[in-house]
């Protein structure tokens, strides 16, 4: 079982997850068009807080995540809710995407390659005029993801690096600042909010 399935069932009751994306969901009504709804893919979506306050605003909504049991809590929660218009699943599911948002909540810095996966997003999964949102960790010094096992990501970002990456593929920046504190072990992690439009 991995570190995120373990953390599943107790990941909600965790209220800084929530203030968390209360402040980003903040954000993005300011960028997004308050009459208009979205299909949205949120990558790595773990129980899906975020896409879950997005409601308002989705027409549809695909959550995918490697971890079983992060897709099997928000599974509850679709249930819960009565939502036809979200759905789970795996990578597999990307090759049938088009979407108008794609969100990676704390997510991006587990992708090693992570170029490469916007990069196929880019090509493969974004319409026209489609907003990439990125949640994210300011670069640190690992000592956010010390004791977590198998751990094998990047110790937050260059956000100057990040912007760059989605200018030089010819989309132009929305919205980038730091907008949430974590405080872990007695120590600050500053987050950035990063959007960018194709």
């Amino acid at each position: 079982m991995t570190h995120f399935d373990k953390q599943a069932a107790e990941w909600d009751k965790n209220k800084i997850h929530f203030e968390r994306c209360s402040a980003a969901y903040n954000e993005i009504k300011t960028f997004i068009d308050p009459n208009q709804r979205y299909d949205i893919l949120e990558y790595g979506c773990g129980t899906a807080i975020l896409s879950f306050m997005l409601e308002p605003h989705s027409n549809k909504c695909c959550l995918i995540d490697s971890s079983p049991k992060m897709l099997e809590a928000a599974e509850e929660k679709i249930k819960t809710l009565n939502l036809n218009n979200y759905f789970t699943g795996n990578d597999e599911l990307l090759k049938q995407i088009k979407t108008d948002i794609i969100i990676f909540n704390m997510s991006l810095h587990h992708i090693s390659n992570y170029k490469k996966t916007l990069s196929e997003m880019m090509t493969n999964n974004l319409k026209p005029g489609g907003i990439f949102i990125i949640i994210d960790l300011f670069e640190e010094d690992g000592s956010f993801h010390t004791g977590q096992e198998g751990f094998e990501g990047h110790n937050g970002f260059d956000l100057t690096e990040l912007e760059n990456f989605f200018i030089v593929n010819r989309y132009s920046m929305l919205h980038n600042k730091h907008f949430f504190t974590i405080n872990k072990k007695n120590k600050d992690f500053p987050l950035f909010i990063l959007a960018a439009k194709k």
